[in-house]
């Protein structure tokens, strides 16, 4: 019952910082990093490369789709530019297992997660109106948007203990849907 609550409220943490994020980046976003942002994915490759960059500095593929469908939503990227990202976030993914796996070493984000939020809900509070207010929410946001990703996927880790599908052996795939 624990881990039901536990993923709730992630959910909702997750939910709620999906809505802060894409507030922040309508404000952030000015015509002339919207242009930036379409040029930068305009083709398919540039896309496909853009995606695969970031998700391997972020080391999230799930983290980069969240942001994707946020500039989507708000309108600042075409959804063709991006399913390129999205591609190559997926490519990012495959990237950053080997790094890790080659150089042994990978970056958790979920460590920085409360003191980005910390950080942004400061700068939200503290500064006025403008640019460095909505960079503080889009802080916050993206703290509270991985806390809410790694607090459901705590919640969820020994689900897959817990059922035993072995009487499904020999019985066809369909089964097991």
């Amino acid at each position: 019952m624990n881990s039901v609550l536990t993923m709730i409220a992630g959910l909702g943490l997750f939910l709620f910082a999906m809505q802060l994020v894409e507030q922040a980046v309508q404000t952030l976003f000015s015509e002339k990093a919207s242009q930036w942002l379409q040029r930068s994915t305009n083709t398919t490759l540039k896309g496909v490369v853009a995606g695969g960059l970031i998700t391997a500095v972020m080391q999230s593929s799930s983290l980069v789709g969240l942001l994707v469908l946020a500039f989507v939503s708000v309108g600042i990227l075409p959804l063709r530019h991006a399913m390129a990202v999205m591609l190559g976030a997926n490519l990012g993914t495959t990237v950053t297992g080997w790094l890790v796996t080659l150089l042994g070493f990978k970056l958790s984000l979920s460590a920085v997660s409360l003191p980005l939020a910390g950080a942004g809900a400061l700068c939200y509070v503290l500064l006025p109106k403008g640019m460095w207010r909505s960079a503080g929410l889009f802080l916050l946001a993206f703290g509270l948007l991985i806390f809410g990703l790694d607090t459901m996927k705590v919640a969820v880790e020994g689900v897959g203990q817990r059922f035993d599908v072995s009487w499904l052996q020999g019985y066809p795939p369909v089964l097991y849907l």
